[in-house]
C-alpha cells in the first residue's frame, strides 16, 4: 500500500483483515480530496463500518505505530520461525502418543511430523506460501470396511475408520479444530495455531482418534 501511494496512485483500496491482521473492513487511502469525495458519496452510508470495527481497526493500527505488531495474532503466525514450528509439532505429537492408547495409534493410524507450506492469504497475497510444520495423521492400509459410508455414526455409535472421519471428529470438538486433507493425509499446520493452544490441539486430536478407533 505504501509503495502504491508513493508511486502516485490517487486512491488505493485494501483489506483491513488480510493485510493488517485487524478487523474485516475495506480501507481507502490516497489523496485527501478524493477520499473526502468517497466519504460524501451516498453509497458510503450503506457500506460504512460500525463503531466497534473502527475501534478494533484503531487498536490494530496503534500496534504498528507503537512497534508492537507482535501482539497481532496473524503477524505472530506469519513471523513464526520454521524451527520453532517443527519443535511445537513434535511436542504435540508426543502429547498425543502419551494420551491415546498405543494399540489405537499403531493399529489404525500413523502420526508423524511433516514439513508443509502454509497458504498466506487470498486477495492480499494470492498464491503466496510459507514453509511450515504440521502434525500428519494417516489411516493405515488394510483396515476393515466401514459399517456405513459418510462421517455419521455407525454401530455402537462410532464413526467409520477413515481420515475423513478423523477430520469430522475434530470439527466436532469444543473448540472445533479444522485441518486440511492432502493425498489422504490430515495435516494440522502449527503456523495456524497459537502456542498457547498446542495442548488443546493435542488433546482434541487424541479424542478424535480415540472416537474413530472405537470401531476396531
Amino acid at each position: 500500500v505504501q509503495e502504491a501511494v508513493a508511486a502516485g496512485a490517487d486512491l488505493v483500496t485494501f483489506s483491513g483483515d488480510k493485510l493488517l491482521g485487524g478487523p474485516q473492513a475495506g480501507i481507502i487511502v490516497g489523496r485527501k480530496d478524493l477520499v473526502e469525495r468517497c466519504r460524501r458519496h451516498p453509497l458510503a452510508r450503506a457500506v460504512r463500518v460500525d463503531k466497534l470495527t473502527l475501534a478494533a481497526l484503531q487498536a490494530t493500527l496503534q500496534h504498528y505505530l507503537d512497534g508492537t505488531v507482535e501482539q497481532i495474532p496473524v503477524y505472530r503466525m506469519l513471523a513464526a520461525a520454521g524451527e520453532e514450528l517443527q519443535r511445537r509439532a513434535e511436542r504435540v505429537r508426543t502429547r498425543v502418543l502419551a494420551t491415546i492408547r498405543e494399540d489405537q495409534v499403531r493399529g489404525l493410524f500413523d502420526l508423524q511430523v511433516r514439513s508443509t507450506v502454509s497458504t498466506v492469504g487470498g486477495g492480499s497475497l494470492p498464491g503466496e506460501g510459507q514453509p511450515s510444520a504440521a502434525v500428519a495423521v494417516t489411516v493405515r492400509a488394510g483396515q476393515p470396511p466401514a459399517a456405513q459410508r459418510g462421517d455419521g455414526p455407525v454401530e455402537r455409535g462410532c464413526p467409520r475408520v477413515s481420515i475423513e472421519a478423523v477430520a469430522a471428529a475434530l470439527r466436532r470438538q469444543e473448540p472445533p479444530i479444522i485441518g486440511r486433507i492432502e493425498d489422504d493425509v490430515l495435516l494440522l499446520d502449527l503456523r495456524a495455531v497459537e502456542p498457547a493452544q498446542d495442548d488443546l490441539l493435542a488433546d482434541g486430536l487424541a479424542r478424535a482418534m480415540g472416537a474413530v478407533a472405537c470401531t476396531s
